[in-house]
């Protein structure tokens, strides 16, 4: 038998165990594919909800807190 004909009908050399193998193989890719998709608008959400966050942080207060101008707060404690 040439290569290229036992390459054609490489079935033939499969078991039920290596059937098995690749089925149960497929079958829990499939689930983990299905459960990462199903998290995906969730992800989406929270790295936009980060990159606000990242933004908020970085922005620079328009009040200057070193500056002797402007009103100051009244102390009530005496």
């Amino acid at each position: 038998m040439k290569t290229t004909e036992r390459s054609r009908y490489w079935f033939n050399d499969c078991n039920l165990r290596t059937i098995a193998r690749v089925f149960a193989a497929m079958t829990f890719g499939a689930i983990n594919v299905g459960r990462a998709t199903s998290q995906l608008p969730d992800y989406i959400k929270a790295k936009i909800a980060a990159a606000h966050i990242k933004a908020l942080l970085q922005m620079e207060s328009s009040i200057d807190p070193n500056s002797p101008y402007g009103h100051k707060p009244v102390s009530d404690v005496t």
